[in-house]
């Protein structure tokens, strides 16, 4: 695909984040990439809503997020769809970060338990590395409420994932 004038050079580099980012919605990643693919279809038919100089991320998640719900409005499904082979962790992700299969899944069933505005600016803090104020765009909140949801989902998961902690 070529790349439209106004975008950053690495603008492909990001496909894989929108799918990560829309797997963590859906819980499946076959609707995941069909919504990523669709983000790319909406970014290219109309390259000039991007203005060069701005922030490219925080632009492409905001289409992003935009479309996964307008996808979750029109299948009347405004919750998270989880599959029980959703469970599952890839292997080379759990090995790469040295947890077990049965600690990867309890952070994955802890991610998938959280409320979806929770889920949210967990994964896009810290699976996309995205700044607070980043976040705040793309979800169209103040940046004061993505700190107390940071806040309180990281005091929840630090309870629910207190066991996988071994004391020496």
């Amino acid at each position: 695909m070529k790349k439209p004038q106004n975008f950053p050079d690495d603008w492909e580099t990001y496909y894989p984040r929108v799918v990560r980012c829309a797997y963590f919605e859906t819980w499946n990643l076959a609707e995941a990439e069909d919504i990523a693919h669709d983000v790319w279809i909406k970014i290219n038919q109309k390259p000039e809503g991007f203005t060069a100089g701005t922030n490219f991320r925080a632009w492409l998640f905001k289409i992003a997020y935009n479309t996964l719900l307008d996808r979750l409005r029109k299948e009347r499904r405004m919750v998270s769809l989880v599959e029980e082979s959703a469970l599952e962790c890839p292997s080379e992700a759990v090995e790469q970060v040295g947890l077990d299969q049965e600690q990867a899944e309890c952070i994955q069933r802890a991610l998938q338990d959280l409320p979806d505005d929770e889920r949210r600016v967990i994964v896009l803090k810290f699976y996309e590395g995205m700044k607070q104020i980043e976040i705040a765009r793309i979800l169209g909140v103040a940046n004061s409420t993505v700190t107390t949801r940071l806040k309180k989902v990281l005091e929840k998961l630090k309870l629910v994932l207190a066991p996988l902690v071994s004391v020496a």
